[in-house]
Parts: structure tokens; C-alpha cells; sequence
């Protein structure tokens, strides 16, 4: 299991055409993410000096104090896009994509600690189904794979 592999496959919901892909940012995110850390007392500094404009030195304190909250919560905080997708009849389907670096972010904690989070999987006696890498190439369209929805089903009505 590595982050590029989580990314590219299974970062965007299966119900987005095939014309969407992260193949980019999967092989890409660690110098993505090397940048935004280096650049990002540049652009708290840069942030600083639109607050020098101001007249008064409590305004100033005030502003430079908002725009570093501000600042420090655009990289740890993000909310995800929501898209409305058709579904047969007069429903709509929604989903929602994570801002990258934070997806980048979660992929590459569990990539670094997958044997962990596994032996969690196997431990576990109330899940019906567990999670499984995908290992077929010709598939590969997420990075992890589950059991037969009708399966699940069954076990659901033998339990």
C-alpha cells in the first residue's frame, strides 16, 4: 500500500467518468506537499504586510492576528466540493471530494501505517465484510476492494 496508489485509485468516487483521474497528484504529492510547507511562512509574511495598510496599531494587531488564524487554518482545515450526480428517476446522487492535500494527508498516514490498521481489520467480530487490496491490475480502478454486495446481503439474513 503507497500514498500514490491511494490516490490514484480511489481518491475520486467511482461515479465520475473515467476522463477524471489523480495520476497527477499521486505521483506528484510529496513535492506538492513539500512546497506548500516551505512556501507557507512566505505567504503568512506576505498575509502580515496587507494588515500594514491600517492606521492604528490595534487594527493592525487585530488584522495580523486574524489573517495568521486564518492563514493557519487554510492548510489544516478545508471542507469538501459537493457535486449533485443524476440518478435514475428524480433523485440525484451526491458526492463530495476532499481538498487534495488533505486527502494526500490521510493517504499517506494510512499508507505508512497499513500492517496496523490490517491487524485492526482482523481483530475485528463485528464487521461482515473487510476491506482488501486490490491486486488485480486489469481492475484497478480503487485501491482496496470489498466483498460481493449480494454476499453481504446474505450474511445479513443468515445472522
Amino acid at each position: 500500500m503507497t500514498t500514490e496508489k491511494l490516490l490514484n485509485n480511489g481518491y475520486f468516487p467511482k461515479e465520475l467518468p473515467p476522463c477524471f483521474f489523480t495520476n497527477l497528484l499521486g505521483a506528484n504529492f510529496n513535492t506538492i506537499s513539500a512546497d506548500l510547507v516551505n512556501n507557507e511562512s512566505a505567504r503568512l509574511a506576505a498575509f502580515e504586510n496587507m494588515a500594514n495598510v491600517l492606521t492604528t496599531k490595534d487594527e493592525i494587531r487585530e488584522e495580523k492576528l486574524r489573517l495568521k488564524q486564518v492563514f493557519k487554518n487554510r492548510l489544516k482545515y478545508s471542507e469538501c466540493a459537493q457535486y449533485s450526480i443524476p440518478k435514475p428517476g428524480l433523485a440525484r446522487n451526491i458526492i463530495k471530494i476532499p481538498n487534495p492535500l488533505h486527502q494526500g494527508k490521510l493517504a499517506d498516514a494510512i499508507a505508512t501505517n497499513y500492517s496496523d490498521i490490517e491487524k485492526l481489520f482482523e481483530k475485528s467480530n463485528l464487521s461482515t465484510t473487510k476491506p482488501k487490496l486490490e491486486t488485480e491490475i486489469s481492475q484497478g480502478k480503487r485501491s482496496v476492494k470489498h466483498d460481493n454486495f449480494g454476499l453481504f446481503k446474505e450474511l445479513c439474513i443468515v445472522n
